[in-house]
């Protein structure tokens, strides 16, 4: 074959091309699509999408003298590029993706009278390049466990005998925002991380892969209180 279309629903999609960029190991390109009007509407824009994904397939324009695919895995909506780790759906409205990262993002335009351009090449690895690619992950890591009074260092797998990857190897990720306007206090006051720990807790029970994603606030990130900082 000669390239892959993931398509999926327009919220979500900017999270799965930029793992899809980071996991699958393949020279091929990888192009994500959404439609944000649905099918049968007028001007719907979800087929224009597909065609624009096969037109930059089929141009080669993503290969570099090798071959090989040197832009990585991209979204195309709206007749842009977007690199996959700079794309963001900014406004739950046609048209509403943007750049982030502030280093490219667009990188091309397809679906235009002219042939699939492309103005940028991301320096960052991607696919092939990738030091995370599904090939060179290991076949199990450690993960935490709690069981009966302990918490126990376990080995979890994350690949079968025939190198796929395991559901088991998708971490359990809990995002956390601390919403006030300004901190709240700098005492160790125990009833601030209630639901921190609950989260902890399960966490432990049920998930030996997981983690935490704070969003504190600006601008360098800090939370409301010294214990949720703990």
């Amino acid at each position: 074959y000669s390239g892959a279309i993931w398509t999926q629903g327009s919220p979500r999609i900017e999270e799965t091309v930029y793992w899809l960029n980071l996991l699958i190991d393949t020279t091929l390109p990888i192009c994500g699509n959404a439609s944000q009007r649905q099918h049968g509407m007028i001007s719907n824009d979800g087929d224009k999408n597909l065609v624009d994904s096969t037109e930059f397939i089929v141009s080669r324009v993503w290969a570099d003298e090798s071959g090989n695919n040197r832009v990585g895995v991209v979204l195309i909506q709206d007749q842009r590029i977007f690199s996959a780790r700079d794309v963001q759906k900014a406004d739950a409205r046609p048209g509403g993706y943007t750049v982030t990262g502030g280093h490219g993002g667009i990188v091309g335009a397809v679906g235009h009278e002219a042939p699939p351009t492309l103005t940028y090449i991301p320096a960052r690895r991607h696919t092939h390049q990738s030091h995370v690619n599904i090939a060179r992950l290991p076949a199990e890591v450690r993960g935490v466990k709690r069981a009966a009074n302990h918490v126990a260092m376990i080995q979890v797998a994350i690949k079968n005998e025939a190198g796929e990857l395991l559901d088991s190897a998708i971490p359990k990720v809990a995002i956390v925002k601390d919403a006030n306007y300004s901190a709240e206090r700098i005492n160790e006051d125990l009833d601030d991380g209630v639901d921190l720990y609950a989260l902890i807790s399960r966490n432990l029970e049920r998930h030996p892969l997981a983690g935490f994603v704070l969003e504190g606030h600006a601008p360098f990130g800090t939370i409301t209180s010294a214990t949720r900082a703990r």
